[in-house]
């Protein structure tokens, strides 16, 4: 697949800076770089769910009416394959599984894998990412998506909801559409949230956080802010509403900041008639 093979160089670049660090680190080490694809069917729930302990996880929408997994596994020392991909069907969704049957350290402590793993999809598949160590990474998207990473980063720009998590990473998420039919969250325990949203949007923004901060919201008439607990108070709560607010959109970080963006217009301009169908929501 094409889009598979230009990803694939794409990552390839990216981890060349790793792997330099990799051999500085373990000079007695032979360090290699894999290359990985599949494709597959979509499943009947158009759900796909896909956990990644140890790298990043990047996605975009495709025109191919199919999965596509193209990925670059830096491998550290003499094990011939530290790593293996299980997929499976599970009542009509697809589960990828990245599993390191030997662990992902050495008995000396030290890391011998990585898999850095780009999946791609048509427009309105879920999109379900988990990794405990990497950055999750998703723009341009006409999907849903859900996504938790405990301690890279976590960056989306979709036309669809979105359900954010992270423990000690920022997020970051581009809103392309204007109306959503469910509620959506976005929390961090430790890192900052960015959020961009149109100006017309028909929303409601709950915000909390220990510092908020905002561009141009006077000047939009249909855009209302009501502070709560903005004076002596451990987290300031700000609701923003947004035309017809016809959903609410939560916004939480413990530690962190939130950095509310407004925009005249979508920065990914094939966002109309998106987020107008519904999804369940699926467990992590």
């Amino acid at each position: 697949m094409k889009l598979i093979y230009t990803i694939l160089n794409f990552i390839l670049i990216c981890g060349s800076a790793q792997s330099v660090i990799a051999k500085e680190t373990t000079s007695n080490k032979r360090v290699a770089l894999q290359q990985y694809s599949w494709h597959g069917e979509l499943p009947k729930q158009r759900v796909v769910k896909v956990f990644n302990p140890f790298g990043s996880i990047s996605s975009s929408n495709t025109n191919h009416n199919m999965i596509e997994i193209g990925g670059v596994i830096q491998q550290i020392g003499s094990i011939k394959k530290p790593y293996d991909v299980e997929i499976s069907d599970v009542d009509g969704i697809t589960e990828i599984h990245v599993v390191y049957p030997e662990g992902i350290k050495s008995l000396s402590g030290e890391r011998i894998a990585r898999f850095d793993l780009g999946i791609y999809v048509p427009a309105n598949v879920t999109l379900l990412m988990e990794t405990d160590f990497g950055d999750i990474k998703v723009k341009k998207h006409r999907s849903h998506l859900i996504a938790y990473s405990k301690s890279g980063k976590i960056k989306l720009g979709t036309a669809g909801s979105v359900q954010a998590r992270s423990e000690s990473g920022n997020i970051y998420v581009d809103l392309y559409a204007k109306n959503w039919f469910q509620t959506q969250n976005i929390s961090s325990e430790k890192g900052d949230v960015y959020l961009s949203i149109v100006n017309d949007a028909n929303v409601e923004l709950k915000l909390s956080a220990s510092d908020i901060h905002s561009n141009k919201l006077v000047d939009y008439p249909n855009i209302k802010v009501n502070y709560k607990n903005f004076h002596g108070s451990e987290h300031n709560k700000v609701s923003v509403v947004f035309g017809r607010a016809a959903q609410t959109f939560n916004v939480h970080t413990q530690l962190g900041s939130i950095n509310l963006n407004v925009l005249e217009k979508p920065s990914f301009n094939k966002s109309a008639g998106i987020a107008r169908f519904k999804t369940r929501t699926y467990s992590q």
